[in-house]
């Protein structure tokens, strides 16, 4: 069976939620996938810290987290999104 995370549970995962992260690992990554809209909705939710970071060291702390997202995004099936979704 093939899992679609939505954005809020990936987003636990990434922050290490004990009760999301063990329930993930007990998959296998073939089993797992995030949608397109999802990284989307990441991508647009890291403009806000980004730009509210008023230091060098929070804006750098921001950028790594970015950076360890777009990471462990190699890690998971990425399923797109098609024309006659749309139309659903």
């Amino acid at each position: 069976m093939f899992y679609l995370l939505d954005t809020d549970i990936f987003s636990l995962y990434l922050q290490g939620n004990s009760r999301v992260f063990r329930s993930v690992i007990g998959h296998s990554a073939a089993d797992l996938g995030l949608s397109i809209i999802s990284i989307e909705e990441l991508w647009s939710g890291w403009w806000t810290p980004i730009h509210r970071a008023k230091t060098p060291d929070r804006t750098a702390a921001v950028y790594l987290r970015l950076t360890e997202t777009l990471g462990e995004l190699k890690n998971w099936v990425l399923v797109s999104f098609s024309e006659p979704a749309l139309h659903r």
